[in-house]
C-alpha cells in the first residue's frame, strides 16, 4: 500500500485544524475545557506549512526536473508565524492570535487562487476575536468573555470555510479548469 502525498492532504489538514479551533469554542461555552485541541490544530497547521514550502513545482513540460516553489519562503514564513504566537500566547491561545491563517490565505491567492471572500472575511474576524480577546485579557470579563468564545467560533468557521475552499478547488498550477 502506497500514500501519496498531494496538496489536497495539507489542505485537509488545514480544514480539521480550523475544526478542532471550533470544537474548542464549543468546549469553552459549555464550560469544558478542550484547550488540548488548540495545541494539536498548531500542529496540524505547522505541519501543512512546512510541507505546503517543502512541496516542489509542478514539471514543466521538456524539463527532466521540477522547478523549486516559488512560494516556499512565504509558507516559511506562514509557519513561523504560528511558531511566534505558539511562544507568545502558549499553547491554549497560539492559534487564536495569530496572523498564520490570513498570511497563508494570501500566498494561495498569489498562487492563483481565487480567494478573495475568505480572505475579506478572515481578516475581519481575525481582527475583531483579538480585540474581544484582548478586552478579556485586560479584566473587562463580562459580557466580552461570552462574546470571545463566540467570535472564536466564527472565527474558525471562516478558517474552516478557507480551508475547504483550498480543498475542492483545482490547483491552479496543474494545469486545466478550477
Amino acid at each position: 500500500m502506497k500514500f501519496k502525498f498531494t496538496r489536497k492532504t495539507w489542505y485537509f489538514m488545514l480544514l480539521a485544524a480550523a475544526s478542532l479551533g471550533m470544537a474548542d469554542g464549543i468546549g469553552m461555552l459549555a464550560g469544558a475545557d478542550l484547550s488540548f485541541f488548540e495545541t494539536v490544530s498548531f500542529g496540524l497547521c505547522g505541519l501543512s506549512a512546512l510541507f505546503l514550502a517543502a512541496e516542489k513545482a509542478p514539471a514543466v513540460p521538456g524539463e527532466a526536473h521540477r522547478a523549486a516553489n516559488p512560494h516556499s519562503g512565504l509558507y516559511f514564513a506562514c509557519f513561523l508565524a504560528a511558531l511566534v504566537s505558539y511562544l507568545a500566547f502558549g499553547g491554549a491561545h497560539a492559534m487564536q492570535l495569530t496572523v498564520f491563517w490570513p498570511l497563508l490565505v494570501f500566498i494561495e491567492q498569489k498562487r492563483g487562487f481565487e480567494l478573495r471572500q475568505q480572505w475579506r472575511l478572515l481578516l475581519f474576524s481575525e481582527i475583531i476575536h483579538a480585540l474581544a480577546f484582548c478586552a478579556v485579557s485586560f479584566g473587562k470579563q463580562g459580557n466580552f468573555a461570552t462574546l470571545a468564545v463566540v467570535l472564536w467560533i466564527l472565527t474558525s468557521a471562516a478558517r474552516g470555510w478557507a480551508a475547504l475552499a483550498l480543498y475542492r478547488r483545482r490547483d491552479p498550477d496543474a494545469g486545466g479548469p478550477q
